[in-house]
């Protein structure tokens, strides 16, 4: 390729918008003496799509890091700089990439020979080896990805523009910063949105992006409490078990279902049941991508203890819920395990702050479910089978 061709490959410099409101801020926001930059984080489709959960770094001009945020789930992020001044914002994510396939692998190939011009982020997007250099290297390297043959691209997974920015206290500077994921230079990609908080049945349940799935970050909650001694039926009305039948603990650990009332009293995998819309209770499938993104030693059809890593990750860290020793107990997935306990089929209760159990929505043989455990001395995890009649843990995640 032309070295010529390619010094228009400016890396992410030039291409974010910022507009500088001079405003009242005290009669809006609450410290006047902020520099206040705000904006929005976007992919670079023709939607526009909000990316929400990207980290935002607010760097100084000597390079130093003065706070992080998370955007919401529109995109949105603020900063309040007290001493104003020159900035960088550096961005990331742990968020699926995806958009990659052979449309892209061809505009690589017809930028490299002239026939399509490539600028910008597009063009930093199709140099996938980070080579600096866009040839029929990267061509060949989306077409693995695309046919699966590879899980990365050298260059990783995302990129995102670095606007510097110039702020004085007592304005507001909006910024509008745009992401592509490399491997997808002609902005196809439509990133699914894991909403921040979800609202359902009274309550609000956080969400965290894990891999390619969007989960619940708490256990599920809703419905009414009856005692250890009745069954949940199918009466129109979503009953729940709490530990010890004391309220309370449905506060902290979620409520407790049987098989048959967390399904509604349908026996399909991945069915929606007590889920809100847009949401279904995971099968072993779901389990599954969810423990090998932790844990690539994770067997997904074993019913032994399995793995090494995946459930420490799964775990809330510390020991205000989990009993010691709490093993490998990081959280670093974010999806932040609590031992529930359980109700067992014949009406009492067990194990709380020692043992999670999470419901799966695949039936086993002799009318029992399958269900995933975590336990306060095992880093690992496990996956087995329980009369439907007992009350475990149920955690949704988004349907695709």
């Amino acid at each position: 390729m032309n070295k010529s061709r390619f010094s228009a490959f400016k890396w992410l410099t030039g291409m974010v918008f910022l507009f500088v409101i001079p405003v009242q801020l005290s009669a809006v926001l609450p410290y006047p003496a902020c520099a206040y930059i705000t904006g929005q984080v976007i992919y670079f489709n023709q939607a526009g799509t909000p990316l929400s959960q990207v980290t935002v770094s607010l760097m100084d001009a000597d390079g130093q890091l003065v706070e992080s945020v998370q955007t919401d789930e529109e995109g949105h992020f603020l900063f309040c700089a007290p001493a104003g001044g020159l900035f960088t914002l550096n961005l990331n994510t742990a968020a699926p990439a995806g958009g990659f396939n052979a449309g892209d692998a061809l505009s690589v190939l017809q930028y490299f020979t002239g026939v399509q011009a490539l600028s910008g982020l597009n063009l930093a997007a199709a140099d996938v080896n980070g080579s600096q250099y866009v040839n029929t290297t990267d061509a060949l390297l989306i077409l693995k990805r695309f046919a699966e043959q590879t899980g990365t691209f050298p260059a990783g997974d995302w990129l995102f523009e670095s606007p510097v920015i110039t702020a004085v206290p007592g304005d507001t500077v909006e910024v509008a910063v745009r992401g592509l994921c490399y491997g997808d230079p002609d902005g196809s990609f439509v990133p699914a949105s894991c909403p921040g908080f979800l609202e359902y049945g009274g309550q609000t349940y956080p969400c965290i992006q894990i891999g390619t799935q969007c989960w619940m970050k708490e256990n599920l909650n809703v419905g009414v409490m009856i005692d250890s001694t009745s069954e949940q039926t199918d009466n129109g009305l979503i009953e729940k078990y709490c530990y010890n039948d004391n309220p309370a603990n449905c506060d902290v650990y979620g409520g407790l279902y049987q098989w048959n009332e967390m399904m509604q009293y349908v026996t399909t995998p991945g069915a929606r049941g007590i889920c809100p819309e847009g949401w279904h209770i995971p099968d072993n499938n779901d389990w599954c991508t969810l423990t090998t993104f932790l844990d690539a030693s994770v067997n997904c059809n074993s019913f032994s203890w399995t793995g090494s890593v995946a459930g420490g990750k799964l775990k809330e860290s510390g020991l205000v819920h989990w009993n010691a020793p709490n093993t490998g107990g990081t959280n670093e997935s974010g999806f932040t395990a609590l031992p529930a306990g359980y109700r067992s089929s014949s009406g009492f209760y067990n194990n709380r702050n020692l043992y999670a159990f999470f419901w799966m929505s695949n039936t086993y043989t002799g009318n029992k479910g399958l269900y995933l455990i975590l336990n306060t001395s095992h880093a690992d995890i496990q996956r087995y089978h329980y009369p439907r009649a007992g009350g475990y843990s149920v955690r949704c995640v988004m349907t695709p």
